[in-house]
């Protein structure tokens, strides 16, 4: 059985800023970075194991 880890947030504040270029080379990326894509499936391993 996994355990709870008891680290909810209680508020979550995002900003971001972007400049126009920044958005450009991102949608005109083909391929998504790998590293990226290795994280993002760890922290899904890691959300599933903790999933009660």
């Amino acid at each position: 059985m996994a355990r709870q880890r008891q680290t909810t947030a209680t508020t979550l504040r995002l900003v971001t800023r972007a400049s126009d270029e920044a958005v450009a080379r991102v949608s005109e990326a083909r391929e998504p970075d790998p590293r990226l894509v290795d994280r993002v499936r760890k922290l899904a391993r890691q959300a599933a194991r903790d999933f009660v």
